[in-house]
């Protein structure tokens, strides 16, 4: 395999700890809406390759799909940049190959139709061709042409590795890309045990996950924005405010969460208190989604608690860190996630976290000792977990600290080392 020489200045003690002494390595990353996605898991991917282009002996490179307009769009928006006849990512400096397909509409990307399939098995031919590779890494597994990236790497005899993040199968037709994937790859790996179970046979050699320490730290917060969210969300000292950062899809279990609300209200003990709950819902809506938040808009309106709960829009992520720092409790009511960021970051930032006992969620969490988990169909196990954190500060206060602790462990430092350590460790294998 071919060795580009390729070096990343660093700055910074904890950038140091990623250095690692050996040869060049040049690791080629697969995720299919890598940039053009806005959402979670995209923030994951890139928070993770701006890790790995720290360590002075890996390479990164980047393919994902685009339609046509996509990538002026990337430009204008400052995220990517044109040198000479390639596409740099603006932040990292990792260079993109783009593949473009067609769009459907709404403006996706068409991922499953033949042209779509055809095409990027060409380009992803021609790339590996061009770059010479150590080793393809393909990033949530949910369409074929995840599946067409594995069958070109095993012809090619690279090394392969696939990273499972989402929870159970929701289709047949994903059971089987699932099935069919996990027997090209050389490894694979899940981000929680939840998200291994969900995996067709097989070990799973890898699972991890990590929040960005560094980006979601208290030290970093803008104290100005923190009392601008405080005047306007939860204005007088009987305000509890509790965040849910999220997109906007039914899976998210939105709906579960403003009719706990409105029953939070309802307790005698919350009246007779004179808190005051208020729910922040930051989070992009997806074109075809629009009518699904405009639902939740009007059950809302309808449960008369459109005045305690704000619909924020997609944030920047650091007024999003400082919302957290406003924010009395971080809540996730999400149903079958794979592992999910939002709770975590919050933890960090002075949250405490209420979260779903579902999937793979609440492996970090122990209900009652470093947060409260109740079930995604309980409104009474909501409802009575929210109402204990906010009637006793010292009861939340306790579970924050122990939270916070829980988090700080989560490093991307560490977790980028780990998949170092992986790649190296398959490369081998493949070597003759």
């Amino acid at each position: 395999m071919g060795r580009l020489h390729c070096s990343h200045a660093l700055s910074g003690s904890s950038l140091c700890l990623l250095c690692r002494d050996g040869p060049l390595v040049k690791i080629l990353r697969f995720s299919h809406d890598y940039l053009v996605n806005t959402g979670g898991m995209m923030a994951h991917l890139q928070a993770l390759n701006a890790a790995l282009v720290k360590i002075s002996s890996v390479e990164v490179i980047q393919t994902f799909l685009v339609g046509t307009s996509h990538m002026g769009e990337l430009e204008a928006s400052g995220q990517v940049e044109r040198r000479g006849q390639e596409w740099i990512q603006s932040d990292t400096g990792i260079r993109l190959f783009p593949c473009v397909v067609p769009m459907r509409s709404k403006g996706r990307t068409e991922m499953d139709s033949e042209e779509a399939l055809a095409s990027f098995e060409r380009h992803l031919e021609k790339l590996l061709e061009r770059e010479q590779p150590d080793l393809l890494h393909v990033h949530i597994v949910r369409h074929w042409i995840q599946v067409v990236a594995l069958r070109v790497a095993r012809r090619h005899g690279l090394p392969s590795v696939l990273t499972h993040h989402d929870g159970m199968p929701a289709k047949s037709e994903m059971v089987e890309i699932l099935r069919e994937a996990t027997q090209l790859v050389d490894r694979t790996c899940a981000i929680s045990g939840f998200s291994a179970s969900a995996l067709p046979g097989g070990p799973v050699d890898y699972q991890g996950f990590f929040v960005d320490r560094d980006f979601w730290n208290p030290a970093e917060v803008d104290v100005d924005q923190v009392q601008r969210w405080r005047r306007e969300l939860a204005p007088d000292t009987g305000h509890r405010l509790l965040v849910y950062p999220a997109r906007f899809i039914p899976r998210k279990n939105h709906a579960f969460l403003i009719q706990g609300i409105y029953w939070l209200i309802q307790r005698q003990a919350i009246q007779d208190s004179g808190l005051v709950p208020h729910l922040a819902l930051p989070g992009p809506t997806l074109p075809e989604r629009h009518g699904y938040r405009k639902s939740l808009e009007a059950m809302a309106e309808r449960l008369g608690v459109a005045e305690r709960i704000s619909f924020l829009g997609n944030l920047a992520p650091a007024a999003l860190r400082s919302l957290y720092a406003a924010s009395h409790v971080v809540i996730y009511p999400a149903r079958n996630e794979g592992a999910g960021r939002c709770h975590l970051e919050g933890m960090l930032l002075g949250c405490c976290a209420a979260v779903a006992n579902d999937g793979g969620l609440v492996e970090y969490l122990q209900g009652g000792v470093n947060g409260i988990t109740f079930s995604p169909d309980s409104i009474e196990e909501l409802v009575g977990g929210l109402e204990s954190l906010l009637l006793s500060d010292e009861f939340r206060g306790r579970l924050t600290a122990a939270g916070r602790a829980v988090a700080e462990r989560l490093t991307l430092g560490r977790y980028a080392r780990d998949h170092v350590e992986l790649y190296r460790k398959l490369i081998d294998e493949a070597s003759p």
